[in-house]
């Protein structure tokens, strides 16, 4: 479920990669690391896991050593923070650049020509 969640999440907000809404600098570096971030983050969760069960065997995890436990347990935490505040960063910066999106946006479609209908 985090591997699809990510990859949608990160993947809708990074259809606003080249928007001329966000401003150059480091609301620009934020926004694209973030959506990287969200990206990245399922797929190597779930390959650090795969990897780890399939050349360690089915209860891997119960077999490292302490060290590399706390390691993994770090990184885990640090990386949910990150996806936490990722998460949290995009969608405060979507609520702030609404007033400044192109007028069109607001504009709504008429369903009727897009659609196929009787009448």
């Amino acid at each position: 479920m985090l591997l699809v969640t990510s990859m949608c999440c990160g993947g809708l907000h990074m259809l606003a990669w080249q928007s001329d809404v966000l401003a150059t600098g480091p609301d620009e570096v934020f926004w694209k690391l973030s959506c990287l971030l969200l990206m990245a983050l399922g797929p190597s969760a779930l390959s650090v896991w795969a990897g780890l069960k399939a050349r360690r065997g089915a209860d891997a995890h119960l077999r490292l050593n302490q060290t590399v436990n706390i390691a993994f347990g770090i990184f885990g935490i640090v990386a949910l923070l990150a996806y936490m505040m990722s998460r949290v960063y995009l969608l405060v910066e979507i609520i702030l650049i609404i007033p400044y999106m192109d007028p069109g946006v607001y504009r709504v479609p008429s369903f009727p020509s897009y659609w196929p209908h009787l009448g």
